[in-house]
């Protein structure tokens, strides 16, 4: 279908952005640059190879980890860093809990809708926690770069929840993944406006 060809190759607009201002950008745009870069190589790969494969199907974990490395960056509480390395450890934990235990794939070939439930739930929760500060503690919220990536992360993972969690026939999840790669459309383009956003920043100072 032409709107998941699109969804697969619209990250290359938000890693043009990207590169723009890449050695202006803090950190963590930086860090979030090379997280786009490994998904779309792994969307582009995708597209090509059909059959099962570890490096295809372990995005998820690598994308839950690095939602909660970068959410936490975002709120920034000293205090919760206990909480943060527990997220951490509870992911690797669940990860393997989900296909050693109750897929027995052994080799991580399969994808788990238990841990990619859970792990859409959660994280869309930490986004909307991370939006809550970032409203209350920004004036202009709007040329804030963080808002946007957050915003982002939060309509994604709370699509996906939705999609994987209340529609378990295959057959309908299918007829209804459009709603998935509208939200992963819309994921890359509000990432473009954040580097845009941030660009616009470091020009101004």
């Amino acid at each position: 279908e032409i709107i998941t060809e699109v969804s697969i190759y619209s990250v290359l607009i938000p890693i043009a952005f990207g590169i723009k201002g890449f050695t202006s950008s803090p950190f963590i745009l930086r860090a979030f640059f090379v997280y786009l870069c490994y998904g779309g190589l792994v969307d582009i790969t995708s597209d090509f190879i059909t059959e099962p494969h570890f490096f295809l199907n372990s995005f998820t974990f690598f994308q839950v980890l690095f939602f909660t490395w970068f959410l936490h960056r975002v709120i920034n509480e000293k205090k919760l860093f206990n909480t943060f390395l527990g997220f951490m450890l509870f992911w690797c934990s669940l990860y393997v809990f989900c296909h050693l235990y109750l897929l027995n794939d052994w080799y991580f070939l399969k994808i788990s809708s238990v841990f990619d439930t859970i792990a859409a739930i959660v994280i869309s929760f930490i986004a909307a926690a991370a939006l809550v500060i970032l409203v209350k503690d920004d004036l202009e919220l709007t040329k804030n770069p963080l808002f946007w990536f957050c915003l982002a992360i939060f309509g994604y993972t709370f699509c996906t929840y939705f999609i994987v969690s209340f529609i378990t026939n295959p057959i309908y999840r299918e007829k209804l993944w459009w709603i998935h790669n509208i939200a992963n459309i819309s994921a890359y383009l509000l990432y473009a406006y954040g580097y845009w956003v941030s660009s616009q920043r470091n020009t101004s100072k």
